[in-house]
């Protein structure tokens, strides 16, 4: 009987056809193409697929039979998800019934499989051509050994918990790198206290996952929370600062030591890198453009609303400026560090009644610092391969 067929029919799908649906499904790895619809024989590549129940080979609509029904779509919903609960690790597809012309079709959505193998009845199976079949011994020798180079090469792309990591770490090391008297005033402080609290929960949940445990981190990131948590309930008071400098100071070296030991051995990708810099140059523009049109008449509060706008962005180049960029030697990773910095401090300027020379003053400051910046943004294109 053709796979058409069956995937038309949520009776036959009920019997010996059901190892046809899974087989459909499974996913080995990053190696298997999931095959969209039997009934039109489509593959995609490992970004996962769809399967759709009630499309003909010829690309005709007729359904799945009674659809309309809650009973059926139930039924068939329920035996798909025992189907995926065979397969180790687990695979959860999303189904959708999608109606037109009054039949109905079932959309079986799997995502991409992020393990080497996947196992049936303690059997690893792969793609081979258009089906999926149980793997010979070598073949899961050869699959395994891919995955262990794949997560060589890309590391955190494979732990999205070490990316929440850096993303933690880079901030809290930019923070402690703030200028010193910024950090005490406010609305900074209030800022930094609360930023410093939500990295210490951000820093537990990751203590206590299996990532952390395997790679016996729990212990060191519980540390680096303990060290943000001070930060976060420090009592501040008049002629206290130097304290508070302490303290962060504290975090900041302790967020450093662990990035070195955990995040900075995972390089990142050149493809990323490329991301980051291209985004660097367009925050460039962009603050080419605000501090132009801010400097055309200092009095119509555009400066002000440039200070707030400039806040973000600095912080967001800075923050990037802690991550490990092997494309970017580290004399100019160096200065676009002491750039960001720059540009999100020209908010903490203030300004007097003083006939607008403190305006100036900050577009001065400011476009000094955009010149700066566009200058590095030049020597991009020699930097990407």
């Amino acid at each position: 009987m053709p796979a058409s067929a069956c995937l038309r029919n949520p009776m036959i799908c009920s019997s010996v056809n059901l190892l046809f649906l899974m087989s459909a499904i499974l996913l080995v790895g990053g190696l298997l193409l999931l095959q969209i619809g039997t009934a039109r024989g489509e593959q995609v590549n490992t970004s996962g697929g769809r399967l759709l129940l009630g499309v003909a080979d010829d690309g005709s609509i007729p359904g799945v039979e009674k659809a309309q029904e809650t009973e059926v779509r139930d039924d068939l919903g329920k035996r798909i998800v025992g189907v995926c609960q065979i397969i180790e690790p687990p695979v959860r597809p999303r189904i959708a019934w999608a109606f037109a012309g009054g039949v109905g079709v079932l959309v079986i959505t799997v995502d991409k499989g992020s393990e080497p193998l996947y196992y049936v009845d303690s059997r690893a199976y792969i793609r081979h051509d258009t089906v999926s079949r149980p793997a010979t011994p070598a073949e899961v020798r050869a699959a395994l050994a891919a995955s262990d180079h794949l997560k060589t090469e890309e590391g955190g792309k494979n732990h999205p918990e070490l990316s929440a990591l850096a993303d933690v770490l880079a901030n809290v090391r930019r923070w402690c790198d703030t200028d010193a008297e910024m950090r005490s005033l406010t609305p900074w402080v209030e800022e930094w206290s609360v930023d410093a609290e939500c990295y210490a929960s951000k820093l537990r949940d990751l203590s206590v996952s299996d990532w952390a445990m395997k790679n016996h981190t729990d212990g060191r990131l519980e540390a680096v929370a303990e060290k943000l948590d001070e930060v976060a309930q420090f009592q501040h008071y008049l002629g206290g600062g130097e304290s508070f400098d302490d303290v962060c100071g504290a975090a900041g070296s302790a967020a450093t030591e662990l990035m070195r030991d955990l995040v900075d051995p995972v390089e990142v990708s050149a493809e990323d890198q490329r991301q980051v810099l291209d985004a660097i140059a367009k925050h460039a523009r962009k603050l080419t453009q605000l501090w132009g049109r801010a400097g055309k008449d200092i009095f119509d509060g555009r400066v002000e609303k440039a200070q707030q706008e400039t806040y973000g962005i600095g912080k967001q180049i800075a923050t990037w400026t802690y991550f490990r960029l092997s494309l970017v030697p580290e004399d100019v990773l160096s200065d676009l560090r002491q750039i960001g910095h720059g540009i999100l401090q020209l908010v903490a300027m203030r300004v007097y009644m003083d006939g607008g020379a403190s305006l100036q003053r900050i577009v001065d400051d400011a476009l000094i610092l955009v010149n700066s910046l566009n200058a590095k943004v030049e020597d991009f294109p020699k930097l990407v391969p």
